[in-house]
C-alpha cells in the first residue's frame, strides 16, 4: 500500500534537479581551478624559470638560486604549496636534492 505523498514529485524532476546542482558545483570548481592557475602564472612571470629549483618530494615547494658554489646552492623558498612564501631564509643545499623547476609539473 503506498503512502501519499505531501507533494508528489515526478523521478525525472527529481534527477534532473540533482543533475543541475552537479554540474553547477562542477562548474564552480573549475572557475576556481582556473583563478588559481592564472594567481600562480602572475606570481611567476617575475622570474627567469631557469634560476627556479623544486624538490623533488614535495610538488609545490619552489625555490629560486640565489648563489651557485662547487657542489652547493644557495636558495630562497618562494612558493609553498599553494601560496609565495613571505620571509623566507636562505637555505644551503646540495644541489643533487632539488630539480629544475618544470612548468608542466607545476601548473
Amino acid at each position: 500500500m503506498p503512502q501519499n505523498a505531501l507533494v508528489p514529485v515526478n523521478l525525472d524532476v527529481f534527477v534532473g534537479f540533482f543533475v543541475i546542482i552537479a554540474a553547477l558545483i562542477a562548474l564552480l570548481l573549475w572557475r576556481e581551478k582556473k583563478k588559481a592557475t592564472a594567481r600562480r602564472h602572475s606570481f611567476f612571470d617575475q622570474f627567469d624559470f631557469s634560476t627556479l629549483r623544486m624538490s623533488p618530494t614535495k610538488i609545490g615547494l619552489v625555490y629560486r638560486v640565489v648563489k651557485v658554489d662547487e657542489k652547493s646552492l644557495t636558495v630562497l623558498p618562494i612558493w609553498d604549496g599553494k601560496s609565495p612564501v613571505s620571509g623566507g631564509r636562505e637555505i644551503v643545499i646540495s644541489e643533487d636534492k632539488l630539480i629544475p623547476f618544470d612548468a608542466d609539473r607545476f601548473f
